[in-house]
């Protein structure tokens, strides 16, 4: 009841669509070649990676082969580091396309073998996420948030907040598709949060959070919640390729939670034939609900009856939910035999989904738990950071204190030897002036006393002329020594 290779192709289109766009051509040696040589290691992987994923899922199935060998060949002749792994990879999304999962699912496990032998994070984060991507279209709930789980720790290490939002929509799409409906508010509120805290700028990713969050909010019966993100999807500055099919559906929501049931008929029906719109086995689910509600249930059941046909049925989801519909409608038309067949198909279904989803809870449980952990081990860190700057800090200070104190006692012993030495060239001042100023000044003084008490002045003026002059000279050469010590 399952069609695992279109759903494979439908659990790619949010990577793709996000990251791969600009390589959205099939793959070519010269192309490769100029990725090749990209100088930075981590630019040139990304590049190479989403360059691979798009080109082989374009590729057609009769050239795989053929394009893959001359990969591995380029591969090998550029020494690529992890090219088996690669190669590994490459084989994993053909066998995806051909629906042999459990060969893709073991090409990816023997990548990821060979990828941790020589560690490579954002190879790991691909090869996790595309693993999921594989466990998921073969119903696995389990393995599928378990991959995620892995996926999420690697984007976490290569601090890469674009690929954690990428991961916890896609959580976020398993839970509220498993009715984890909290869970999924809790990773598209983190998605949203990890948006704006790194300025991202991917409209993509905007428009489908909002959708997200729209259809959790209708699965949970919150019409106000679910009007407000209809009406965020319908503003969306930039109309991506998926936006009318998103915002479409979360009108034909609102008139369900409303019970307009005859309106959300004609809705349906108009996008049924809407080339825009991508009509899916869910929104064949919700066409059947109207009908059945809107006491029709004859047009309801020929949908459920074509749906099951198709064999397009993702059955952890939507089966369960279609027999009981079924099961409705027998009994309200007194078939008891066939309703209780179908209600125990029902049954069948949802024991299966319910042991699987017990163990997908404790997976997200787990989840949670590592996230708590990262961000303890990030504020661990953090700490270690704080409190080495703090050595740093408090180190710092106490140099700089020494530092203050020894320039302040040099200071203070400098001024008290400079106390000490002008004290003592004082002393010395006042020393060569009482005995050499003095000296020579009081002979000029007797000698100028002696002329006038002279009767014969001009006689004792040249006696005494030559002791004057060396007198006068000795003077002045003392004034001099005394200017000189009192600049110094």
């Amino acid at each position: 009841m399952i069609n695992p290779a279109r759903y494979f192709a439908i659990a790619l289109t949010l990577v793709c669509t996000c990251q791969l766009a600009t390589y959205a051509q099939p793959v070519r040696l010269d192309s490769l070649q100029k990725i090749l040589q990209i100088q930075d290691t981590y630019a040139k992987e990304k590049t190479l990676i989403n360059y691979l994923k798009s080109g082989f899922n374009l590729v057609p199935l009769k050239e795989f082969q053929q394009e893959k060998s001359n990969i591995d060949k380029a591969l090998e002749q550029y020494n690529v580091s992890n090219a088996l792994p690669i190669s590994l990879f490459i084989e994993s999304i053909y066998q995806a396309r051909i629906s042999h999962f459990n060969e893709a699912e073991n090409s990816l496990l023997n990548a990821i073998v060979l990828t941790k032998k020589q560690p490579d994070h954002y190879l790991s984060y691909i090869f996790f996420t595309h693993l999921a991507f594989v466990q998921l279209s073969k119903g696995d709930i389990i393995e599928t948030m378990s991959s995620y789980r892995l996926a999420k720790k690697e984007a976490i290490i290569l601090k890469d907040p674009y690929l954690q939002v990428l991961i916890d929509i896609n959580i976020s799409d398993i839970c509220y598709r498993n009715n984890f409906l909290k869970q999924s508010l809790f990773y598209l509120d983190q998605a949203q949060g990890l948006i704006v805290q790194n300025n991202i700028r991917e409209h993509r990713l905007i428009n489908v959070i909002y959708y997200n969050k729209a259809e959790t909010f209708y699965r949970m019966g919150r019409l106000d919640s679910l009007a407000v993100y209809s009406k965020k999807l319908e503003a969306a500055p930039v109309k991506t390729e998926n936006w009318f099919t998103l915002s479409k559906r979360t009108d034909y929501y609102q008139l369900m939670l409303q019970h307009r049931y005859e309106d959300a008929i004609r809705l349906i029906a108009s996008l049924q034939k809407n080339p825009s719109f991508v009509f899916e086995d869910f929104d064949g689910q919700s066409f059947a609900s109207a009908y059945f509600n809107a006491g029709q249930p004859d047009s309801a059941k020929k949908i459920i009856d074509k749906l099951i046909a198709n064999n397009q049925v993702i059955h952890f989801e939507i089966l369960p939910q279609l027999y009981q519909m079924l099961g409705d409608i027998a009994l309200k038309t007194n078939q008891y035999g066939p309703a209780t067949l179908y209600y125990r198909m029902a049954l069948r279904q949802l024991d299966d989904r319910i042991k699987g989803l017990s163990q997908a809870g404790s997976v997200s449980t787990q989840m949670r738990v590592d996230e708590m952990e990262d961000s303890y081990g990030q504020r661990d860190e953090a700490y270690k950071r704080e409190r080495m700057w703090l050595w740093f800090a408090v180190v710092g200070a106490l140099l700089t204190t020494a530092i203050f104190v020894m320039v302040y006692r040099n200071a203070k012993q400098k001024r008290y030897y400079e106390k000490l030495l002008f004290a003592a060239q004082k002393k010395e001042l006042a020393s060569f002036n009482s005995h050499e100023v003095r000296r020579h000044l009081s002979n000029i003084l007797g000698m100028i006393d002696a002329l006038k008490g002279s009767e014969n002045k001009h006689e004792d003026y040249q006696q005494l002329e030559g002791h004057l002059f060396y007198s006068a000279e000795q003077l002045d050469n003392a004034i001099r020594d005394i200017s000189q010590k009192l600049d110094s």
